[in-house]
């Protein structure tokens, strides 16, 4: 708990003194996608509430809801999705992605090679990974 307060006290400083909100690493993710990946509630809805892009594609392809939902993240699934809900019913990110966060999905391989975690999971949808991994909690809230 203490990480969590610590981490979510130096992302405030970090963004009052200017850090872009959606600056991405050379890894490809943004500070929303390691938030969701890490089960950092405060953090994402510190993020969220500065308009850090909800829709966000890391270089994976993956966006913020996903990396939450493989993790178990269910309060961090369920605040996206509350999230997506303030966004215009037909609005779609610069990339095309839609704001029904349970329609996304990861990436298909176009190798062909289905070894490896983009393998395992390719085209599943936030609720098919939570499933897969045994999140209940997660799959009961996207059911609701």
């Amino acid at each position: 708990m203490l990480a969590a307060t610590h981490a979510h006290q130096m992302l405030v400083e970090l963004l009052e003194s200017g850090a872009p909100v959606d600056l991405m690493g050379d890894d490809g993710l943004t500070p929303l996608h390691r938030a969701c990946a890490h089960a950092q509630l405060g953090c994402a809805t510190e993020l969220v509430a500065r308009k850090a892009d909800i829709l966000a594609i890391s270089k994976q392809g993956w966006t913020p809801v996903l990396y939450a939902a493989v993790g178990g993240h269910a309060g961090i699934v369920q605040m996206l999705l509350e999230a997506s809900m303030q966004l215009p019913h037909d609005f779609r990110s610069k990339d095309g992605i839609s704001t029904n966060l349970l329609q996304h999905r990861t990436p298909q391989r176009r190798d062909g090679n289905d070894t490896g975690m983009e393998g395992i999971t390719a085209g599943m949808t936030p609720l098919l990974l939570a499933a897969k991994y045994g999140h209940a909690s997660v799959v009961c809230m996207a059911l609701r």
